[in-house]
């Protein structure tokens, strides 16, 4: 075996979830492993609830849920490898979420009744 290849090894200490990098230790928080387990738990839900709905700005929201989705991952692979690189991707998921979250809103706003309408 190689004497000078990197020693991986896992710990739970002080319920951190640890693996060891380039510049020390990384650690994974709790509450980002449980959003992203609870994401993975609840997406059958979501999606049996997404079938359900029938507006035009539909592709939106599914575009958001999906950049969601993908940015809580983002979230615990970067104490992982890449950390700045991942951590950007990150953010910029929760930008795109958002701005599919505006669009999708915006539309369904647009076609509400206004109050003239409701009797």
């Amino acid at each position: 075996m190689n004497e000078s290849a990197p020693k991986v090894y896992w710990t739970l200490r002080a319920c951190s979830l640890q693996s060891p990098s380039a510049s020390g230790h990384t650690m994974i928080k709790p509450s980002e492993f449980q959003i992203v387990l609870l994401a993975v738990t609840l997406l059958p839900l979501i999606w049996w609830m997404y079938r359900g709905i029938e507006w035009p700005e539909k592709p939106w929201l599914a575009s958001a849920l999906v950049a969601l989705l993908a940015a809580y991952a983002a979230t615990v692979l970067e104490g992982f490898f890449a950390q700045t690189t991942i951590n950007a991707i990150e953010h910029v998921l929760f930008l795109v979420a958002g701005v599919c979250f505006a669009i999708a809103s915006t539309g369904f706003l647009r076609r509400r009744p206004s109050n003239e309408d409701v009797v």
